[in-house]
């Protein structure tokens, strides 16, 4: 092998290592499937409903009837969605308790799983 690849082969092995970690099945995110409310708002604003999906797409339902569509990322203890947006795309985090029985915004709010 020529000299010159040895580095090129290097990067591609520890991409492939570091990005292989990260892939999700669906048993990771078999947890968080299903439909989501809000339990505690500390501000008293809009209470919604996520519903995640197990292809790693969300659905918030409004109060007021609307529905937005998203696209959510788990990592070991944080939830990031992105809404789609007309304007542009919105994103949202939340961290997640240990026992995963909430998912809890920056604000204090949480959401807990509904049967």
């Amino acid at each position: 092998m020529p000299r010159s690849t040895l580095p090129l082969l290097l990067i591609f092995a520890v991409l492939f290592i570091t990005f292989s970690g990260c892939t999700q099945t669906s048993d990771d995110r078999d947890w968080l499937v299903g439909r989501w409310e809000l339990a505690y708002n500390p501000e008293h604003d809009d209470e919604d409903v996520l519903l995640f999906k197990t292809d790693g797409s969300v659905e918030i339902h409004t109060v007021d009837g609307r529905k937005v569509l998203g696209k959510y990322l788990l990592t070991k203890n944080k939830l990031a969605i992105t809404l789609i947006s007309r304007r542009q795309p919105i994103d949202v985090s939340f961290s997640i308790n240990p026992d995963r029985t909430r998912l809890r915004f920056k604000n204090g709010a949480y959401y807990e799983r509904k049967k």
